[in-house]
């Protein structure tokens, strides 16, 4: 329009832009959002979304997110008490709870029956009675990686791990879609060994390194690790009172049972049996031989967290991953864990020409039904000493 007093081409408004004089046009009608009452909920658009409209309302002194819509009609429909109510609820969801939800999903449905069947395994024998109680919204990669990490030093098979590590993965997609978590941590989860698809193991200068720094629990605990290939899981077990034959280095691991359901005897090579025999005797009468500070069964969470990799930091083998708070210094698996205590084992008594079945009973295989345990003892520490001294000879000239 043109202002009728300096006749300049201007957009309709009452008053001319130049001059200042009324035009004549009608003002522009101001629409105003009605303001939601408190309490009623929040209703806003995020772009880039295929919904984007997004609902949410403040309650007890939180945000409780309601979802995305595609229309602003959609969205403030949605903000209903029952809605409220039924978020709430979601909000306080365990992981048990999401894994029940998980399970009744018609994408779980579509699995194979076996795979239904082994993932729900997964989660009752290794993922309810450590997190299936705790708020799933509360959950991180602290809460998770242990429960794989010592899976892995339990010698639990690569393939259990995974379908732990996809019962978790599901669990954190429905989590994320339910706005419980910010993003999809299971992403930052890894299996030990799995990434690069071979057995780390430590390097003879590494063991030297070790043998040179002898006398710390740390570091004992490792090299025994090494010298006998126990798993991490029996060596926490170890009692007192736990039979031994002191003249054949050996050990009978009452813990730890062979298919045969007798404790399996353990030959330990004359390079680490005065570093076992030493915390053995040191040990109180029925007490474990490699007790927590308070006395119990050592957790392998916390001789992880507290002994290898502190250990392994201060002796400059490896950077510790973790940070003091638990969590991880990057997402790169680390490249020793305590299971590769047990792979180096094997290969370095390989090297030596230690036989194959001498290996494999060290490894835990069954014995037979018709000697008694203290004449396997016997007989193993004969048959045996001969070939695992072979390993030991290998790790004196480390420095053991």
């Amino acid at each position: 329009m043109l202002c009728p007093h300096c006749r300049r081409r201007i957009q309709a408004a009452p008053y001319c832009c130049y001059c200042g004089q009324p035009t004549g046009a009608a003002a522009r009608p101001v629409t105003r959002r009605r303001k939601r009452s408190n309490g009623s909920g929040t209703v806003y658009k995020v772009d880039g979304l295929a919904k984007p409209w997004r609902a949410r309302v403040y309650k007890d002194g939180r945000f409780i997110q309601l979802g995305y819509y595609a229309t602003l009609r959609e969205a403030q429909a949605a903000v209903t008490p029952e809605n409220v109510e039924a978020a709430s609820s979601v909000y306080n969801y365990t992981f048990g709870q999401v894994w029940a939800l998980v399970r009744q999903s018609a994408k779980f449905q579509a699995l194979g029956q076996n795979q239904q069947v082994t993932l729900d395994g997964a989660y009752r024998r290794h993922l309810a009675g450590r997190i299936g109680g705790q708020k799933m919204r509360e959950l991180r990669p602290r809460h998770y990686q242990p429960i794989l990490d010592d899976l892995a030093d339990e010698g639990y098979s690569e393939s259990l791990c995974t379908k732990v590590l996809q019962v978790i993965s599901k669990c954190t997609a429905w989590a994320m879609q339910n706005d419980l978590i910010s993003q999809d941590y299971a992403r930052l989860l890894y299996i030990d060994g799995d990434k690069s698809g071979e057995r780390q193991v430590f390097t003879e200068s590494e063991i030297r390194t070790l043998f040179a720094h002898q006398g710390t629990r740390d570091v004992d605990i490792i090299l025994v690790l090494i010298g006998t290939g126990m798993r991490p899981a029996d060596l926490v077990k170890i009692r007192r009172d736990d039979a031994i034959d002191v003249d054949g280095h050996c050990l009978l691991l009452a813990g730890s049972k062979t298919k045969a359901g007798r404790g399996r005897p353990l030959y330990i090579n004359s390079a680490v049996w005065p570093i076992f025999l030493r915390y053995y005797l040191a040990a109180a009468p029925g007490g474990y031989v490699f007790p927590s500070p308070a006395g119990k069964q050592l957790s392998l969470h916390n001789y992880r967290m507290r002994e290898f990799y502190p250990a392994l930091a201060r002796l400059g083998i490896m950077p510790n991953p973790y940070r003091p708070d638990g969590s991880r210094v990057d997402d790169v698996p680390p490249r020793l864990v305590p299971y590769s205590c047990r792979h180096t084992f094997f290969t370095l008594a390989a090297q030596s020409g230690v036989r194959k079945d001498v290996m494999q009973r060290t490894g835990g295989h069954a014995i037979g039904s018709d000697i008694t345990d203290r004449v396997y003892i016997h007989r193993a520490a004969q048959d045996m000493a001969a070939e695992l001294d072979k390993l030991g000879d290998k790790l004196h000239q480390m420095g053991g």
